[in-house]
């Protein structure tokens, strides 16, 4: 692993910080070393993503760095778990018609709201969200 955390560490160093593009993740529980990439900063303090605490979260966080949900998604994500079932009903049905992969997850969530207009309007967002292979 020394040999890859010097070329890592040598990209690094090369790259802008504006722009994310060194994503480290841990595969399972282990010490990060102190190692320096520059600036006054060593590896331990980069945010890594720890995927073998769960690998749906980890995977989630990974995406939403190399693919930012837009504005737009986010504040439908957010409005859908409103305590006000009009606010979470219109929510599901704009989601449903934006077609954002990204809100899957909350979409799936809302299937299991006790309101059973906004299942069904999550359940007709998914419809339109996920295009599943014929039956063979």
């Amino acid at each position: 692993m020394n040999e890859e955390l010097t070329l890592a560490i040598e990209e690094l160093r090369q790259f802008s910080t504006e722009r994310v593009w060194f994503i480290p993740v841990l595969l399972s529980e282990c010490d990060v070393p102190a190692r320096k990439i520059g600036g006054g900063e060593t590896l331990r303090d980069i945010t890594w993503v720890p995927l073998y605490e769960n690998w749906d979260i980890g995977i989630q966080r990974i995406l939403e760095v190399i693919r930012p949900i837009p504005p737009e998604t986010q504040n439908l994500i957010k409005a859908l778990s409103s305590l006000d079932r009009g606010v979470s009903q219109s929510a599901a049905e704009a989601l449903g018609k934006i077609v954002d992969p990204a809100a899957v997850p909350a979409l799936i969530v809302a299937l299991s709201d006790e309101d059973s207009d906004v299942r069904w309007c999550a359940a007709e967002a998914l419809g339109r969200l996920v295009i599943l292979p014929p039956c063979r």
